[in-house]
């Protein structure tokens, strides 16, 4: 290839079919991925594990899931302000997941095995989305760095009176937190 290294052909493989707004990804650190459903009916934070094609022709075909991976739904939505989960990613210590909720404004802290934590961000004022952003952001993307500050990136959602959601013109943002003792300090 160009870069001086060979080149290859990438196996394309379907995991998982059926989801409903997929979004962010995380890599758990046994192997397993974790990906964050924002819509019913499969809103939540699901786990796929199991043996992971890694040539084209293990594929089950171009569009049906992969066999011989298992897909556990270990965080629902609905509780603890994680309505419509928007991304997911592992902390520091590969001992919990952190996930957003942009619609909600929350980012929770979970156990790997789906338990609930803590509320890391909830919005400030509390309530639904309106015609301004929240004042903490609307959370999209996430990603935790070594020192367990999370980042995560603010769209600046807001709701139109007709119910449309968009981001406010050029509200974007990229936020970090602190996590000390279980407390967050604000972005």
């Amino acid at each position: 290839g160009a870069s001086g290294g060979s080149t290859s052909t990438p196996a394309h493989c379907v995991v998982a079919t059926g989801l409903a707004l997929p979004q962010g990804l995380a890599a758990d650190p046994d192997g397993s991925i974790d990906l964050a459903s924002a819509a019913a009916p499969t809103a939540g934070v699901w786990r796929y594990s199991g043996s992971f094609a890694t040539k084209a022709s293990a594929c089950a075909g171009a569009a049906a899931p992969m066999a011989g991976v298992t897909a556990t739904k270990v965080i629902a939505a609905g509780a603890n302000g994680l309505n419509a989960p928007s991304a997911v990613a592992v902390s520091a210590d590969a001992n919990s997941l952190v996930v957003t909720s942009a619609l909600d404004g929350v980012i929770d802290q979970y156990g790997l095995d789906g338990t609930f934590a803590t509320s890391v961000l909830t919005p400030d004022p509390a309530g639904p989305l309106g015609a301004f952003p929240f004042a903490t952001g609307t959370p999209l993307g996430v990603a935790v760095n070594a020192d367990g500050a999370i980042f995560y990136a603010d769209p600046g959602l807001t709701r139109a009176a007709d119910g449309t959601i968009a981001p406010a013109e050029r509200s974007g943002s990229l936020r970090r937190l602190s996590v000390t003792g279980g407390s967050a300090s604000t972005p």
